[in-house]
């Protein structure tokens, strides 16, 4: 895999996306990544080629006048993805375009890894139809991947990735950071991140905040912001523009608009009560369509009402105010009742890591595309005899190659049982998953990291009859030089080595460490095997070894 395009259409999918792109670097050393995206993922080193924010919207009646941007959008991209310009399109939330996109990569042949599910178990499960495109839907609600596969839907719960953020300091610290009064009880007001929402919520929400501060005058008030809207006349009211998680830490209670807002809260372990407001055409329309009884996602998480909800009608300061005050004394029975639902809650969005383990699943698309083109690869042998005459013998021996040839050679020798030792960094675990697929096991290690027990293992399988491969330069380098790992182990187990090479007509080369080497559709690919190499005793003859092997991997390499 060379290229994957990532598409996420507005802020939070753009750190969610960026977070993929970060565990994906990890694990694929030189991948080439193209975006429709926003900062973050600028930030993590992808090429955006299309800016978010020129699309990203909420709402049914306010998203009518981003249609033509949204389609001159898709037709560019449908463009690339006709030119096969991506190996994998990776799609994350904003299903109104993302729906379509998939569709576009479908009908030219790329695999759709969909991340974060449109909530149409909210919506309708007719729509579920419209997910046909998508090879694999990661999912990060616990009640998705049942229903999703219920209706035949290829679909792996990967855990919510807010269980990916850093601890948040404590209350104290949080309001020392916020120019709070560290002793002063706290009201945490989360009016949303888009423009939209915050004109939308912003003078409910201030009225709120003074009706809790008439009623609790020790109060102190601090507003999670954003740069792109605007909070007029604030008063008291502390905004801070920035990370909301120092707000979600410092708060005793909250107001938050319903929606990835409420988890957070839920993970902060910060009592709430839930609002949201939109156009009213859009609510009247939205309200026609929802199916489920709550639209705060900590009731759906839960599966009862675990923090009350007031929306459009009901959204009014004096409900808001009149529902979070309980909530701030941490002795109410209406506050002890919600932190058991929110502890539930933290317990069914899963561990950390939905970014690995998204790559992972990427990952395993990857192979799928590698497995269809090495399919495609001929190839033209030479000095196999020295394999066969040691076959026969049934005599085990080690494979040596260099970093940069191992997937040409893996698909070579696929199905015969050989054992390789592969690295535990990220990367290994990629070519683990191909040569698994492709009949090998693995020993994982390396002579950097897990060095003695990979040695171990690879020892122990040379023992035991078996044929091992390994890399003399890998996991990390440096690239063609030979390091002694290989050449122990086959000391150790008193058998040869043979060098195995392989050139390719065309191919990609990834800029990794290694340059790794993909020969390109029904590339010609020339394989050439060393005679076998025997290692003498001692130190002597590990250094003798050593050089042996350095000078037959040049001459199956044609470089000597």
């Amino acid at each position: 895999m060379t290229r994957i395009y990532i598409s996420a259409g507005e802020p939070s999918a753009d750190a969610h996306a960026a977070a993929v792109a970060n565990a994906l670097r990890r694990r694929l050393p030189g991948l080439e990544l193209e975006a429709l995206g926003g900062p973050l993922l600028e930030r993590a080193g992808v090429r955006v080629l299309d800016r978010m924010e020129a699309y990203s919207v909420v709402g049914f009646v306010e998203a009518i006048a981003k249609i033509p941007a949204h389609y001159r959008l898709l037709n560019r991209i449908k463009k690339s993805f006709q030119e096969k310009r991506y190996d994998l399109v990776i799609l994350v939330d904003y299903p109104g375009y993302h729906l379509r996109a998939a569709a576009a990569a479908a009908a030219a042949g790329i695999p759709v890894l969909y991340y974060i599910a449109p909530q149409m178990w909210a919506w309708g499960p007719k729509r579920v139809r419209k997910l046909a495109p998508v090879n694999r839907l990661a999912v990060i609600l616990p009640f998705e991947e049942a229903f999703f596969r219920e209706r035949g839907v290829a679909a792996t719960f990967v855990g919510h990735p807010l269980k990916d953020r850093p601890a948040p300091p404590s209350r104290a610290e949080a309001r020392r950071a916020l120019g709070l009064d560290p002793q002063r009880p706290t009201l945490g007001l989360f009016p949303g991140s888009r423009r939209q929402e915050v004109k939308r919520h912003w003078a409910i929400f201030r009225a709120a905040a003074a009706r809790v501060a008439a009623a609790r005058p020790d109060m102190q008030v601090v507003a999670a912001g954003t740069s792109d809207a605007e909070y007029p006349e604030p008063g008291a009211i502390r905004v801070h523009q920035g990370d909301p998680l120092l707000v979600f830490a410092a708060s005793d209670a909250g107001i938050c608009k319903s929606g990835t807002t409420t988890l957070e809260a839920a993970i902060a372990d910060v009592p709430m009560v839930i609002t949201y407001r939109v156009h009213p055409i859009s609510s009247y329309i939205a309200f026609r369509l929802v199916q489920v009884p709550w639209v705060g996602l900590v009731n759906l998480v839960a599966g009862y009402e675990v923090a009350p909800e007031f929306l459009q009608r009901r959204a009014t300061a004096e409900s808001l105010a009149d529902g979070v005050l309980p909530l701030l004394d941490a002795a109410d029975p209406a506050t002890r009742r919600q932190r058991e639902g929110l502890r539930l809650v933290r317990d069914r969005l899963g561990a950390p890591g939905a970014a690995d383990r998204v790559a992972e699943l990427a990952a395993r698309a990857g192979s799928a595309l590698i497995r269809a083109l090495a399919a495609t690869w001929r190839y033209r042998v030479s000095g196999y005899e020295h394999v066969r005459a040691l076959r026969d013998l049934r005599r085990p021996f080690v494979f040596v190659l260099w970093h940069s040839r191992i997937l040409p050679l893996l698909y070579r020798h696929r199905g015969e049982d050989v054992v390789m030792l592969i690295s535990r960094h990220r990367d290994g675990g990629y070519l683990a998953d191909v040569g698994a697929r492709w009949g090998y096991r693995s020993v994982r290690g390396s002579t950097q990291r897990g060095g003695e027990a990979g040695l171990l293992g690879v020892v122990r399988a040379l023992e035991g009859g078996a044929v091992v491969a390994i890399t003399p330069d890998g996991p990390r380098g440096p690239a063609e030089r030979v390091q002694p790992g290989a050449i122990a182990a086959a000391q150790h187990a008193g058998v040869p080595i043979i060098a195995v090479g392989a050139r390719s007509t065309s191919a990609w080369y990834l800029r990794s460490w290694d340059r790794m080497c993909i020969p390109k559709p029904f590339a010609a690919i020339e394989v050439r095997y060393a005679p076998p190499i025997e290692i003498g005793a001692g130190k002597d003859g590990l250094r003798r070894g050593m050089d042996a092997v350095a000078r037959c991997l040049q001459v199956v390499m044609g470089t000597s």
